[in-house]
This record gives structure tokens, sequence and C-alpha cells, in this order.
């Protein structure tokens, strides 16, 4: 049942963001294949394709090179191992420095 309702909680926000697109400059969203992306029905995705130039477009099955939280989660198992110590402003701080400095100082090589 619980994913159920994420599910559709999520149907209900990529409805809100397809009908703020413009079919004259499509918008792409990528998502990973989390269960509750997967299960978004194609018949949705084409309504919202056509509709409104909303299109879904999904990563590779293992892909965490091309996924941002994956970098993160890298980060923080690397070289945050006292974060376990950290209060919620701390971790919160340490989070926003480093997707701050992502294109600039981190960039994803995929040579």
């Amino acid at each position: 049942h619980e994913q159920t309702v994420r599910k559709q909680e999520v149907e209900v926000f990529l409805q809100s963001l397809a009908e703020r697109s413009s079919r004259e400059r499509p918008t792409l969203l990528i998502l990973d294949n989390a269960r509750m992306h997967a299960a978004i029905r194609e018949d949705k995705r084409d309504v919202w394709l056509l509709d409104h130039g909303f299109h879904l477009c999904f990563l590779p099955a293992y892909s965490p090179e091309l996924n941002l939280i994956e970098q993160l989660w890298k980060q923080a198992k690397y070289h945050w191992r006292r974060c376990k110590t950290w209060g919620a402003t701390e971790l919160k701080s340490k989070v926003t420095d480093l997707l701050d400095r992502v294109g600039t100082e981190l960039k994803f090589s995929y040579a």
C-alpha cells in the first residue's frame, strides 16, 4: 500500500511539472529506476509527451556515475567517515557545499 501511495504522489508531482512545461521548449526529466519511477504507466508518459512536450528519460539500470546522489554517497563513504557524529546543521552544510562544487571543482568524466 505504501508503495502505491508513493507512486501516486510521484505521478501527481510529475503531472504538475508536465502541465508547466511548454511544447515549444520540451522538458526532459532524467529519473533513476526506482520502483516508483519505473511504475509510471507508459500511456501516461505518452500523454505528457504529446500534450506538454514533457519527456521522462530513465538512466540505465546500473549507472551510479550518472546519478548525482551516488556521488554524494561516495563522498560520504570515503571522505566523511566522521559524519555519524555530525549534527543536522553540519551535515546540511557539508552536503550543500558538495553540491555547490559539482560542475566546477567536482566534474563527471565518462572517458
